[in-house]
């Protein structure tokens, strides 16, 4: 009887162990740094092993009982806490609640912004407004054509629709390996 409970026993840490190691290799963090249950402010940090690739940056509007406060901006302490790893942002599109951040977070975390030319072309004009052009690292179109374009490793470019708008990508999780996510 006791030889079969420790039978029992050691197969249940064999089974343990064994979904230990599943969860031991790379992972993706998703963090959202903004956006959510609120209208506005979207920006998501997607991280995986030393990268951090940053999807859209932009503000909300204030509610009415938030006197004298122009727009509201996400809190992007943990991309400063991580500069090194952050490899750049990719905006969707040009919507202000996906670009509207960009001119006050790129003053804390200046890393190339990627995105299709007519969103490039809206970035470029807030950046202007701010007098950041000369001070912003560049700006990089995401080609429509289908083309092949230098991007940061694990963004493989998409040609899907948002709003009338192409959008700008796939995420692969540690480049071509594994499953995929859309925007």
């Amino acid at each position: 009887m006791a030889e079969k409970k420790n039978t029992t026993k050691a197969a249940k840490t064999a089974k343990t162990n064994k979904k230990k190691a599943k969860l031991t290799g790379p992972r993706l963090k998703i963090i959202p740094l903004g956006g959510l249950e609120q209208i506005g402010m979207n920006i998501t940090a997607f991280e995986y092993e030393d990268s951090i690739i940053v999807v859209d940056c932009g503000l909300a509007f204030p509610e009415d009982d938030m006197f004298g406060i122009d727009s509201v901006i996400p809190d992007v302490s943990y991309l400063q806490d991580n500069i090194d790893k952050v490899k750049g942002f990719v905006i969707t599109h040009g919507h202000e609640d996906h670009i509207g951040a960009l001119p006050y977070i790129l003053q804390k975390v200046n890393v190339p912004v990627y995105g299709t030319r007519l969103t490039i072309a809206l970035i470029e004009n807030k950046l202007t407004e701010h007098k950041m052009m000369d001070t912003t690292k560049r700006c990089r179109f995401l080609r429509a054509d289908g083309k092949p374009r230098t991007l940061p490793r694990g963004i493989h470019q998409n040609q899907s629709q948002h709003c009338g708008c192409h959008c700008a990508c796939h995420l692969f999780p540690g480049g071509s390996r594994g499953t995929h996510r859309r925007f």
